[in-house]
C-alpha cells in the first residue's frame, strides 16, 4: 500500500511539474522571436475574454429560454421562439433565424463537449479519461468522442423542445416530440420535465462549485513549494 501511495504521489507531482512547465513556457516564450510569440499569446487571451463574454450571454439566454418556455406550463413567454418566428417573415429573415437557431444549438453541444472533456470521467480526485492538449491518449479521445455522440441526440431533443415554435412541422419535431416523448416508460419523465429540471440543477450546482473552488490559477497558487521534495 505504501508503494502504491508513493506512485500516486509521484504521478500527481509529475502532472504538477508538467503544468508548471507549460506556465513557464507561456510566461517566458523562447525561440527566434519571443516578442511575436508573446504578442500572439496576449491576442489569444483577448479572444478568450471575448468568447467568454459571448458564452456568458449565450448561457443566460439558454437559461431564460428553458425557464420561461420549457419548465413553466403554460409557457410564460416564447422568448427566443418569438424572436425567431418574427425574423422568419422574409427570405433574409429566415436565413438569419436559421443561423441563430444553429448557433444556439451548436453552443449547447459545445457546452456538452466542454463538460465531457472537463469531467473526463472523474472519480473523487483522479480522471480515468482526461483530455489534455498535446497529451491525450487515443483511448481517452475515443471515449470522449463516444460520450459526445451519445449526448448529441439528447441535445437535438432538447433544442426541439426549447424551440418548438420554430421547429413545428419539421421531421425533428415529429421524431423527438411526437414520438420520443410518448415512448413507453419515458412519457412520464417528459411530462414532468425530469430531464429539464435535472439539467437546470446540474447547471446551478456547477456554478456554485466553480464559484467556491475558484479558477485553476488559484489552485496552482496555493501549492506548497516543497510538493516535489519527497
Amino acid at each position: 500500500r505504501a508503494f502504491k501511495n508513493n506512485v500516486k504521489d509521484l504521478n500527481r507531482q509529475l502532472v504538477q511539474l508538467e503544468e508548471d512547465e507549460e506556465t513557464l513556457i507561456q510566461s517566458f516564450p523562447q525561440g527566434d522571436d519571443p516578442d511575436v510569440t508573446w504578442t500572439f499569446l496576449v491576442i489569444g487571451y483577448w479572444f478568450k475574454l471575448l468568447f467568454g463574454i459571448l458564452g456568458l450571454i449565450g448561457s443566460l439566454l439558454w437559461i431564460l429560454q428553458t425557464v420561461l418556455y420549457v419548465m413553466i406550463s403554460p409557457p410564460v413567454s416564447g422568448f427566443l421562439n418569438d424572436l425567431f418566428i418574427q425574423l422568419s417573415g422574409g427570405a433574409f429573415g429566415q436565413f438569419v433565424a436559421i443561423i441563430l437557431f444553429g448557433a444556439f444549438s451548436l453552443y449547447l453541444l459545445l457546452c456538452t463537449m466542454a463538460g465531457s472533456f472537463k469531467l473526463g470521467v472523474t472519480f473523487l480526485w483522479f480522471s480515468i479519461y482526461p483530455m489534455k492538449a498535446g497529451a491525450t491518449l487515443m483511448s481517452s479521445m475515443l471515449f470522449n468522442c463516444a460520450v459526445v455522440l451519445v449526448a448529441t441526440p439528447a441535445v437535438v431533443s432538447f433544442c426541439a423542445v426549447a424551440f418548438a415554435g420554430l421547429a413545428a412541422g419539421t421531421a425533428v419535431s415529429e421524431i423527438y416530440i411526437a414520438q420520443a416523448q410518448n415512448l413507453v416508460g419515458f412519457r412520464y419523465l417528459f411530462d414532468y420535465n425530469v430531464f429539464v429540471y435535472g439539467l437546470v440543477a446540474v447547471f446551478v450546482l456547477t456554478c456554485v462549485y466553480l464559484l467556491i473552488r475558484g479558477p485553476q490559477y488559484f489552485k496552482k497558487k496555493g501549492r506548497r513549494e516543497d510538493a516535489y521534495k519527497n
